[in-house]
């Protein structure tokens, strides 16, 4: 796994008036839009038990537990980044950034039509309390991971979604299909749980 030296802190905050907001970097920075009363930022330690509960509430036995969440955060602090309303976390996004040969040591059987190029954004973990119904919430909470991910050098983002997904029914498969990802194969992903599930793999690029 790759590990940049540079990790930006910053917290991502909405002007009511505006719907504008900064994402503050010492090197460089950028600007997105958020509704009011959304605030996006870098996860800490302390936020950690919290996601582990919204994993549980969204996937039962099948979500992430804290010692996974925790070793990710460490190793790659950049990559765990929470969303809040009125400082309570509504969802959060875990990524690693990994090298053009770098293949994730949960990835089994890889069948794609396309190889996977460059620096890339491996999208690990992606829950929201809504799961895909509040769209305008989930994506921006995308789009915010994603340009860290450019910050962080990455050129295309990957994900690999269950074939059977558990909210097939709020639109799962959709939702990264409309931010712009395109399914180009398929994987055998085993999660934490140590059960294999197969995947679709979607990818998108970042720039250009």
């Amino acid at each position: 796994m790759f590990k940049l030296a540079l990790s930006f802190l910053f917290v991502y905050a909405a002007v009511v008036h505006r719907h504008d907001s900064t994402f503050p970097r010492s090197q460089s920075g950028f600007n997105s839009r958020l509704p009011h009363y959304m605030t996006i930022r870098l996860a800490t330690a302390k936020d950690i038990p919290k996601l582990a509960l919204l994993e549980r509430k969204a996937y039962g036995k099948q979500g992430y537990s804290e010692q996974f969440i925790l070793g990710k955060q460490r190793h790659f602090p950049d990559g765990l980044i929470i969303s809040e309303h009125e400082n309570k976390i509504t969802g959060y996004i875990l990524y690693d950034s990994l090298g053009e040969h770098e293949i994730s040591p949960d990835f089994r059987i890889v069948s794609l039509k396309e190889p996977i190029e460059g620096r890339w954004m491996h999208i690990v973990a992606f829950t929201t309390e809504t799961n895909y119904k509040d769209f305008e919430h989930d994506a921006n909470l995308l789009r915010t991971a994603e340009k860290s991910a450019i910050l962080n050098g990455c050129k295309f983002a990957y994900v690999p979604l269950p074939k059977e997904h558990t909210f097939d029914k709020h639109g799962a498969h959709q939702f990264w299909e409309r931010n712009g990802y395109r399914k180009i194969g398929s994987i055998q992903w085993l999660p934490e749980s140590g059960k294999p599930v197969e995947c679709y793999f979607y990818k998108k690029q970042l720039t250009g």
